[in-house]
């Protein structure tokens, strides 16, 4: 059996205050250090970054890359907000969070739409992409211009999950 990826929330900082967020900024940072020791030590091969919004670490390169050296892939779950195009340079995978069509989002999302759409189209063709979207009964209809928005956009993956809330 496949070893499944690690999933490491980097931060619990975030630039945005979504309406159905359960962390808001809470809990404490990560040791760092202690966690890139359990990594380096861990069979998985995918390590994937999450927060809060994994953006906002100052040393997010250096992270990553340390983790590269250790064999690993990374994928970073981002909201789009922070223009980082870098990130293609020390990741694997970039996978930006969207809640359905325009107004939908704008309304959970603080008007970030037109930041996380941008955010993927430049990702699209320079790393692997993943246009990220949890369905909730509440946008449950918007599943059809989710999966039209990323095949327009043209990302490689599209990831629906179910919501907790």
């Amino acid at each position: 059996m496949r070893p499944k990826p690690i999933l490491f929330p980097v931060t619990y900082k975030c630039n945005l205050d979504c309406k159905y967020c359960y962390l808001k900024n809470s809990g404490p940072e990560p040791d760092l250090d202690k966690c890139l020791e359990l990594i380096k030590n861990a069979e998985e091969e995918w390590i994937y970054l999450t927060g809060g919004e994994p953006l906002l670490v100052k040393n997010l390169e250096e992270i990553c890359n340390k983790m590269k050296s250790y064999g690993k892939k990374i994928g970073i779950t981002t909201n789009g907000t922070i223009k980082n195009y870098d990130i293609v340079n020390f990741t694997n995978r970039v996978g930006v969070s969207i809640d359905g069509n325009k107004e939908y989002h704008n309304i959970y999302r603080q008007n970030s739409f037109d930041q996380a759409v941008d955010f993927l189209k430049n990702m699209v063709g320079k790393t692997e992409t993943v246009l990220m979207f949890t369905k909730f009964k509440e946008n449950e209809d918007q599943v059809d211009y989710i999966e039209d928005l990323a095949n327009t956009i043209g990302v490689d993956h599209l990831q629906i999950t179910k919501g907790i809330v």
